[in-house]
C-alpha cells in the first residue's frame, strides 16, 4: 500500500498545476491508501488565504459526484425489481403515462442501458446548468427534440434516462427520490457524507469546484437529480463500491446483470454499458466496473474489480482536468 500510495503520489506531483485539487482512494482487500494535493477552496489573490485555504483534502470532504449517481440509481430500480415492484420489461408507459412519446415502446432496461433512444437534455441549446428545474421539464427539453433512434437499437448515453428512471422509481415506491435512494442505498452501506436530498447540497465539509479561476460549484442540483444528483465523498464511494459487489445492495445474480453488456455508447467513445455500469479496461489488462462523473466544475471515477478486492476512487474540482484522473486510475490499478 506504501508503494500504491507512492505511485499516485508522484502523479499528483507530476501534474501540479493542472488542478486546483484532486485525490485518489485505492483499496486492497481491506488496506486502504489515500493520497490528495490541493486544499478544497481555492485561496483569494491577495487576501492571504480564504475559509479552507489552507484545509487538506480527506476522504471525507464531500464532492458533486455527477454521473456515478446513476449507479446508485439503478441500484434502487434494481431493488424495486427484486422486490417484484417493477420489472426490467416493464415500459415507462405503464408507470408515468404521457411522459415520452413512444413510451409503450421505451422499458425499464432500455433506460438503465442508455437504449431508450431519448435526447439527452443536456445538450439542449435550452438547457441552463445553474438554473432550477423540475424532472419533467427536463423530460420536456429532451423529447422537444426527436429521438436519436429506436427504442432498443442502438446505444447513446443520455443523462434522459435517469430522470426518466427517478419519475418511475417515485411512482412505484411512492416516496420522492432522495428519500428512495437514503434508504434502498446510503443507509444500507453506511454512506453517512452521502446524500440526494436538495437540502445537504452545500453541507459541509463541501469541496468548491472550479472552471479557471471562477468558483462554479452549484447550490442547486435539481439539473441533474437522478442523472448526477447526489453529493459524496471518497471514503463513502469506496463504501458503495463495496456494498454493490459484496451482496448488501443487490443480489449477486443482480449485480451479474447489471455488468452484463447492453452496448458499445457511440457517444462516450463506444465505452462498454450494462445497467448503470460501464466497463474501464486498465492499461495493465485489469477488468474495473463502475462509472465516471462530470458537473460544472468537478470530475469523479469510482472503480472496482467484480469481486470488489480491489476499487478506485478519484476526484478533482474541475472537470476540464481530466489527466489527472486517468494518471491516478492507472497508478492505482497498475502500480
Amino acid at each position: 500500500m506504501d508503494a500504491l500510495a507512492r505511485a499516485m503520489e508522484e502523479r499528483l506531483e507530476l501534474l501540479e498545476g493542472t488542478y486546483p485539487a484532486a485525490l485518489a482512494l485505492v483499496r486492497v482487500g481491506d488496506q486502504t491508501a489515500f493520497v490528495s494535493a490541493g486544499p478544497p477552496v481555492r485561496a483569494r489573490r491577495g487576501s492571504g488565504g480564504s475559509k479552507g485555504g489552507g484545509e487538506q483534502l480527506t476522504d471525507r470532504h464531500r464532492f458533486q459526484i455527477g454521473s456515478v449517481s446513476k449507479t446508485m440509481l439503478a441500484v434502487a430500480v434494481l431493488q424495486l425489481v427484486e422486490d417484484g415492484n417493477l420489472s426490467l420489461t416493464d415500459t415507462v408507459e405503464q408507470h408515468v403515462p404521457g411522459l415520452v412519446p413512444d413510451g409503450d415502446q421505451i422499458t425499464v432496461e432500455d433506460l438503465l442501458a442508455h437504449r431508450s433512444g431519448l435526447f439527452n437534455y443536456t445538450d439542449s441549446m435550452r438547457f441552463l446548468w445553474d438554473a432550477h428545474w423540475e424532472p419533467t421539464e427536463l423530460v420536456e427539453l429532451a423529447t422537444a427534440r426527436s429521438p436519436e433512434f429506436d427504442p432498443g437499437e442502438d446505444s447513446s448515453y443520455s443523462n434522459t434516462n435517469y430522470v426518466v428512471l427517478g419519475l418511475i422509481a417515485e411512482q412505484v415506491a411512492g416516496q420522492p427520490l432522495d428519500r428512495i435512494l437514503d434508504e434502498r442505498v446510503f443507509s444500507p452501506a453506511l454512506m453517512t457524507d452521502t446524500s440526494a436530498s436538495p437540502g445537504r447540497v452545500t453541507d459541509a465539509p463541501l469541496v468548491h469546484g472550479y472552471e479557471g479561476r471562477r468558483d462554479v460549484t452549484l447550490t442547486d442540483m435539481s439539473m441533474a437529480w437522478g442523472a448526477g444528483g447526489v453529493v459524496s465523498s471518497a471514503r463513502d464511494l469506496d463504501r458503495f463500491l463495496q456494498a454493490l459487489t459484496g451482496g448488501v445492495l443487490v443480489d449477486s445474480s443482480t449485480f451479474e446483470d447489471m455488468r452484463t453488456w447492453r452496448g458499445d455508447l457511440l457517444n462516450r467513445n463506444s465505452t462498454s454499458y450494462g445497467l448503470g455500469l460501464g466497463e474501464l479496461n486498465a492499461p495493465c489488462d485489469v477488468e474495473m466496473v463502475g462509472h465516471s462523473g462530470g458537473l460544472p466544475g468537478f470530475g469523479t471515477e469510482a472503480w472496482t474489480v467484480p469481486d470488489g478486492t480491489r476499487s478506485v476512487v478519484a476526484m478533482t474540482n474541475d472537470v476540464e482536468a481530466g489527466a489527472i484522473l486517468t494518471n491516478l486510475i492507472t497508478a492505482a490499478i497498475c502500480s
